[in-house]
């Protein structure tokens, strides 16, 4: 019985998915991934793995990203940002260090002069109306109802993230000679190299 309304639970957050984000968010985010000077992606927990997944797929199609820990940001990895534009995935939006961080990155954003440059955005994958997405420029919003552990919110990030890398490859019309060159080894680049 609980096998079956775990499932359930996670099929209910990917439907949902599609109620609750809207094709003009959805487009900026996808846009914001696609044109940049790079990613950071962060998250707190289970929401930093997600965050390192993001990163990792994003690389994987040729976006310059990186997962950075929110503890080492309020310790001088801020510098790191710059115009880096920045992802930040959490399930209650509430979570202490990353709303520290965020805040963070808003005052460097607010006190720098960026001359030609923009400063960074912030994407946030979170609950609509909590103090992550608060703090962002763009939100992703996920309702996804767990108990203690974030199972169906993971899922639908999972799915969130995917649709997002394929959003950012049909905006930079990646071709399969290209995907080829960042994916020479492995199942994925023994196809890319057959096409």
């Amino acid at each position: 019985m609980i096998f079956s309304e775990h499932i359930e639970a996670e099929i209910s957050a990917l439907r949902d998915l599609t109620k609750t984000i809207d094709s003009g968010t959805l487009n900026e985010a996808i846009w914001m991934l696609a044109i940049n000077h790079g990613i950071v992606c962060l998250g707190v927990g289970k929401c930093a793995v997600m965050a390192e997944r993001l990163a990792a797929s994003l690389r994987s199609i040729g976006i310059k990203a990186v997962t950075l820990s929110t503890q080492d940001l309020m310790h001088g990895d801020l510098g790191f940002i710059g115009d880096q534009d920045v992802v930040a995935i959490s399930r209650s939006g509430e979570t202490l260090e990353l709303q520290s961080a965020l805040h963070a990155i808003r005052r460097i954003h607010e006190q720098q002069d960026w001359g030609a440059f923009a400063p960074a955005r912030i994407l946030a994958i979170t609950m609509a109306g909590s103090s992550v997405a608060k703090l962002a420029h763009c939100v992703l919003p996920i309702a996804a109802e767990d108990g203690l552990l974030p199972g169906a919110f993971l899922t639908a990030v999972t799915a969130l993230s995917n649709a997002l890398i394929q959003g950012v490859m049909e905006i930079r019309n990646l071709s399969p000679e290209q995907l080829a060159l960042i994916h020479p080894g492995g199942t994925i680049g023994q196809t890319l190299r057959a096409t």
